[in-house]
């Protein structure tokens, strides 16, 4: 199925769309929707200014795309999708639009005077609207004696090591995080780099 084009038309500076124009984009949205194909920032351009608005909002190097039956959305070079979540704030449901997803793995070296590891500081890279929810987990794994540079680089295997949220008084901010491993068995060793992985849920500011 080719991409959906309704590209021939000034819609985004002020051109009218006539009702044939409008019926056939509607038909090309409608077959688009029942095969594969893109749409792009060209496809479905702001209609503010048209007779017939097909968008709210102009879409800026971004892509939709419809294949094998998966649908996805592609946002602009070092952008995010937006979604809306229900949070549950205790026992209190909230509807939070404009909520991202972030994830990522690091690692924690090990210090045999506290016999937990070292703490790390997570950056977010974005900086959320709130405290957003934060789930650290121990890989289970570690490496000696190098620093890994690649998820999988975690030879050893440790079904004693966990993993939570640092101990500082500000482990968690709208843009950082803590997080500190332990073990149930005995001290961590100095040598030995401890992997996590995490996940925050928030609202983007």
């Amino acid at each position: 199925m080719p991409d959906l084009d309704i590209t021939n038309k000034n819609y985004a500076t002020g051109g009218t769309m006539t009702a044939a124009e409008f019926n056939t984009s509607m038909t090309e949205i409608e077959t688009w929707c029942n095969g594969a194909g893109n749409i792009d920032e060209d496809r479905l351009a702001d209609g503010a200014a048209t007779t017939n608005k097909i968008l709210n909002e102009a879409i800026t190097n971004a892509k939709l795309k419809h294949t094998d039956g998966h649908i996805a959305f592609a946002p602009e070079a070092s952008k995010l999708v937006k979604i809306a979540v229900l949070r549950q704030n205790n026992t209190t449901d909230v509807y939070e639009n404009n909520s991202v997803i972030l994830t990522g793995w690091g690692y924690c070296k090990g210090d045999s005077a506290t016999g937990n590891t070292e703490e790390k500081i997570i950056t977010f890279g974005i900086e959320f609207e709130e405290i957003p929810i934060v789930s650290v987990i121990a890989m289970g794994r570690f490496r000696d004696n190098t620093d890994p540079e690649k998820f999988e680089e975690f030879p050893g295997f440790d079904r004693h090591l966990a993993f939570s949220l640092g101990h500082n008084t500000e482990n968690i901010t709208k843009t950082t995080c803590g997080v500190v491993g332990y073990k149930d068995d005995g001290n961590t060793i100095d040598t030995r780099r401890y992997g996590f992985t995490w996940t925050a849920k928030g609202v983007l500011a």
